[in-house]
C-alpha cells in the first residue's frame, strides 16, 4: 500500500545542543497519520523554549540527574520543566536514600534541589552515625558516603527442607 506524501511508517527527528559542560538531546517521533513537517515543528518549539531560556537542562535530563546528585550528597539545578517522570523520580530516590528535594517556580523554569544532611538523617527512624559537620558549613550537611546508615532488609522466607 503506498503512503500518501509527508507520511511515512516512521520518522524521528533528534537535535543535539552542545555546551561546554552539558549536551542536551532532543527527539521527536512520527506516528501514523502525522506528517514528517508537524513532528519537526513540534520538536523545534521544544528545542527553542529550551534554548531562549535560562535553565541548565531541559526535562528529559533533570529526573536523570535526580539519582547521582542524591548519592553524591546533593545538589540543585535549574531546569525547563519539573515534570512528573522528575517527581515520580525524587518519590522513589526518597524510599531508599534519606534526602530533602524540593523544586522551585522561576519565571522561565524550575529550581530544583536534592539534599542529603544530618537534619534528614536525624529524622531517619534507627540508630544512624554521621561526624559532625563543620560549623563554617551552615546547615550540618554531609555527604552520605561520611555517614552510616542502616539498610531495612526484608526478613528471608524460610525454604522447606528438601527430602
Amino acid at each position: 500500500m503506498a503512503l500518501p506524501a509527508g507520511e511515512g511508517p516512521g520518522n524521528a527527528w533528534l537535535v543535539e545542543i552542545a555546551h561546554t559542560n552539558v549536551t542536551e538531546l532532543f527527539a521527536g517521533f512520527g506516528a501514523r497519520g502525522t506528517s514528517a513537517e508537524a513532528v519537526a515543528d513540534r520538536l523545534a518549539r521544544t528545542v527553542r523554549h529550551y534554548r531562549d531560556g535560562t535553565a541548565a537542562v531541559g526535562e528529559h535530563l533533570a529526573d536523570q540527574l535526580a539519582l547521582p546528585m542524591a548519592l553524591a550528597g546533593g545538589g540543585r539545578f535549574t531546569a525547563t520543566r519539573f515534570s512528573s517522570h522528575l517527581q515520580t523520580n525524587l518519590a522513589v530516590i526518597r524510599k531508599f536514600l534519606p534526602i530533602d528535594a524540593s523544586a522551585a517556580r522561576r519565571d522561565d523554569g524550575w529550581q530544583v534541589r536534592i539534599e542529603a544532611c544530618q537534619e534528614v538523617l536525624r529524622k531517619a527512624p534507627g540508630p544512624h552515625s554521621c561526624p559532625p559537620a563543620p560549623s563554617a558549613l551552615g546547615p550540618a550537611c554531609r555527604p552520605l558516603g561520611e555517614c552510616e546508615i542502616p539498610i531495612a532488609r526484608r526478613p528471608q522466607k524460610k525454604r522447606p527442607e528438601s527430602p
